[in-house]
């Protein structure tokens, strides 16, 4: 089927008539350049590290008999504050007052003894812009004229108001449910009322109240601000008076001679550079710088205490009121003469008289600025060292009854002596400090 076949091979002549031309060509890069250059940094730096010898912990000689003292000495203050809120439910929940609830206590001017009801009233201010609500929040009633109100330093829902029938009362306005408690009672006006500042030493649940009698009560608040008792008590003994050092003793003995009146006290305040030290002003013009820890005890009685150490210059009319400085070591003093005097605390000395146009009845005191109002419609601006600060604020309706100010929110709470209240706002370009 298949056979093998060789053929010889078959070819041709080329067709081409002209000869290709060819020529031959070489090619060459440029001549290379070769630089050697060295590179060095121009500064060197050689860091070490090194981990710090191991110091060996010391022995530290711990004296067992002071630790043991102090550990019985404040055992039973812990174990009382642990009392005072076991099975208690306060702190469920709260309600937000603070700064931003402003009391509003109503009286009359009396010339003689105050028999009719008063009251207290609480209104709100806008978180934002500071308005008032026109809706009083809360509203309590008393059985006589307020004269004056203090909310707590650190619990801002309690509130003692001190009455003209020398009733001295208090309120936890966070419970709805809670009644007035009783402090104290006073045989004459409550003309102070003030809680003491908290320290190292002291602590913010002592109320201090002052009146017309002429004696001082300190009343620690136990409970939970509960209940109350008795811490001490002082008097301003008549004998401070010049006019009557010489009077002869009581004819009734030396018992009755404790319990009659002291003189008249009108105003007090806690020196900021010394919590220990107080000044109080009183009715015949005598200024009296006392001492929370003074042992003088009155005739009569060994618990009753006289707490005055020295005397500041007296005054020929009556002190109205006073303000210690949170700034300086001196406090401001307003008197019936038309003044505003101007003490240093520790050297005793007064320092300067302002002049007034009417009797200021309410001092305030911002840093090294006196703030004060009278008998007229305007709050006017004293620096320490007796200028007059441009700013000024005039009451709407009529004149000022009572003055307070809130330094952190910039705004000016005003009565009227017709019972209108007023909240005024500083403008942030206006420094009060």
């Amino acid at each position: 089927m298949f056979t093998d076949k060789s053929n010889n091979a078959e070819y041709f002549s080329s067709t081409i008539t002209t000869e290709s031309e060819k020529s031959c060509q070489s090619l060459q890069t440029d001549d290379l350049i070769y630089k050697n250059k060295n590179v060095q940094s121009n500064v060197q730096h050689s860091v070490e590290t090194q981990t710090e010898a191991e110091n060996q912990p010391k022995d530290i000689a711990i004296d067992y008999e002071k630790l043991s003292a102090f550990l019985k000495k404040v055992t039973p203050k812990v174990l009382e504050a642990l009392d005072e809120i076991y099975d208690n439910h306060t702190i469920n929940s709260y309600e937000p007052i603070g700064s931003r609830t402003l009391a509003v206590a109503y009286s009359n001017n009396h010339t003689a003894w105050c028999d009719h009801q008063s009251r207290i009233k609480f209104y709100n201010l806008e978180r934002n812009d500071d308005k008032l609500h026109q809706e009083a929040a809360k509203n309590y009633e008393t059985n006589s004229c307020v004269t004056c109100l203090s909310f707590h330093p650190i619990e801002p829902s309690i509130i003692a108001a001190g009455l003209f029938n020398g009733d001295v009362l208090l309120w936890n306005i966070a419970d709805t449910l809670s009644q007035s408690l009783s402090i104290t009672v006073h045989n004459d006006v409550v003309t102070s009322l003030m809680w003491r500042r908290t320290t190292i030493n002291t602590d913010s649940s002592m109320l201090i109240t002052t009146s017309a009698d002429g004696f001082i009560y300190i009343n620690k608040l136990i409970d939970n601000f509960t209940n109350s008792k008795l811490q001490n008590w002082f008097k301003i003994i008549k004998e401070h008076n010049p006019a009557e050092n010489s009077r002869p003793p009581s004819a009734s003995g030396r018992h009755e001679r404790t319990f009659e009146p002291g003189l008249s006290i009108t105003c007090l305040d806690i020196s900021y550079k010394n919590n220990e030290i107080f000044i109080v002003g009183t009715l015949c013009g005598g200024l009296y710088k006392c001492s929370f820890n003074a042992t003088t005890p009155v005739q009569g009685d060994n618990t009753l205490i006289d707490p005055v150490i020295d005397e500041y210059e007296r005054c020929d009319g009556s002190i109205v009121d006073l303000k210690c400085l949170d700034t300086q070591d001196i406090f401001v003093v307003s008197n019936s003469n038309k003044e505003i005097r101007i003490f240093n605390v520790t050297e005793m000395t007064l320092t300067r008289i302002i002049n007034v146009e009417f009797t200021v009845t309410g001092l305030g005191c911002i840093s090294n600025v006196i703030v004060c109002y009278g008998a007229d419609d305007t709050i006017k601006f004293f620096n320490t060292s007796g200028k007059i600060c441009e700013l000024k604020i005039k009451c709407q309706n009529n004149f000022i009854s009572s003055m307070n100010l809130s330094v952190k929110r910039d705004t000016i709470a005003i009565g009227d002596v017709l019972g209108n209240l007023e909240v005024w706002k500083i403008p942030p370009q206006t420094s009060i400090n």
